[in-house]
């Protein structure tokens, strides 16, 4: 691993804490620039992230995903769409978004 991997990683430099995937484990917002204590040394971190217009992408794609499957069953059309283009759409935004973040001590 080399520096600039070390720097970008989910864990606490300190600690070695990991931030949590599922959000509503993780002790913050994802807001890129957000401080927080690190939950097991309280050491000061920021939380970045190199792209935050993801997560705004996949909630606005999941709304129409779930209309088109569960509310527009008589059309098979729309579910169709929903189910196999947009969801999926979606899916690969959180999955870049999730990738890209990371945290560092606050300098």
């Amino acid at each position: 691993m080399n520096n600039k991997e070390h720097e970008r990683s989910r864990r606490c430099p300190a600690c070695g804490w990991k931030f949590p995937i599922a959000k509503v484990s993780a002790p913050i917002d994802r807001i890129d620039g957000k401080t927080f204590n690190c939950p097991d040394c309280r050491t000061a971190l920021v939380y970045r992230t190199e792209s935050g217009p993801m997560y705004r992408i996949f909630s606005l794609m999941t709304i129409p995903a779930v209309a088109f499957v569960f509310l527009f069953r008589d059309s098979a059309l729309l579910e169709t769409i929903g189910a196999f283009v947009i969801l999926p759409l979606a899916i690969l935004a959180v999955v870049i978004w999730r990738r890209s973040e990371f945290i560092e001590l606050v300098k």
